[in-house]
């Protein structure tokens, strides 16, 4: 099991756990469960006044923060689409080692962008860098970024780092999750007749070339895909603390979730 399936399995049972007990607590509150005077049915309506101010500054809360998220998601597809279309415009259609992509000088080695239609996009100096099994592996590994529309979930993960990047669980999460979609590429590329070798060559060749922004590059990640590839565990696994905390948030979400739902 996967760090990020163990993080989900956590997060599961926390939700559920938080659901039994948002159901357990009307049976727990006397007051509410029977009145027998009007002092009684005074103090119902009272806590049950408290719990819809409760409810409604928890949705406030909530609101903003959907919203705070939203408009980071929506930041970073407007930066991505103008790059996307950047790229297009300079491209130049060509065809390497089967697969259709777009030279455009200067971008230092291959990644994919786009989001609804990911495309490759490869250096014109690349056939020059690399020779024609270490081309193949680069665009068998970019054809997988075009078919898992990696763009898309890089564009959630950069969305996602002005919250989670200032903290050092939540930046090592982000990281690993960014390698992940890489390994898989690699993993991919080696299924479909690459060689492990080849790949580190490639690496080896293209890293510490820059990339922008949310686009899926071959360059990146060098160092954990480089483990990957030597057989060792590098599963995108968030820390403990991390795990925790984001079960803890899970929960937290959902008992507030049914309070409103119980007071509205």
């Amino acid at each position: 099991m996967t760090g990020l399936h163990r993080t989900a399995l956590v997060a599961l049972v926390a939700t559920a756990g938080a659901l039994a007990i948002c159901m357990a607590l009307p049976s727990f509150d006397p007051s509410c469960a029977m009145a027998p005077d009007a002092r009684a049915m005074g103090a119902c309506a009272a806590a049950q006044a408290g719990s819809r101010e409760v409810a409604l500054l928890g949705l406030v809360i909530g609101a903003i923060v959907g919203v705070i998220v939203v408009a980071s998601v929506a930041i970073q597809v407007v930066l991505h689409h103008r790059v996307s279309r950047q790229l297009r415009r300079q491209a130049r259609p060509a065809v390497l080692a089967d697969h259709q992509i777009g030279l455009v000088p200067g971008i230092g080695a291959a990644l994919v962008a786009g989001i609804r239609r990911p495309r490759t996009y490869c250096s014109d100096d690349l056939v020059t860098r690399l020779d024609t099994d270490e081309i193949r592996a680069v665009l068998l590994h970019e054809r997988h970024h075009e078919l898992a529309h990696a763009p898309a979930r890089l564009v959630v993960l950069s969305a996602l780092a002005p919250f989670l990047g200032p903290t050092g669980p939540g930046s090592r999460w982000l990281d690993r999750q960014r390698a992940a979609i890489e390994i898989a590429a690699d993993r991919h590329a080696i299924g479909n007749g690459t060689t492990r070798a080849t790949l580190a060559r490639a690496i080896l060749k293209l890293r510490e070339t820059p990339t922008q922004l949310s686009l899926a590059g071959f360059a990146t990640a060098g160092d954990l895909r480089l483990r990957a590839l030597l057989g060792e565990d590098v599963e995108p696994d968030a820390p403990t603390r991390a795990r925790v905390v984001g079960a803890v948030v899970m929960a937290v979400a959902v008992a507030l979730l049914c309070s409103v739902l119980s007071v509205f």
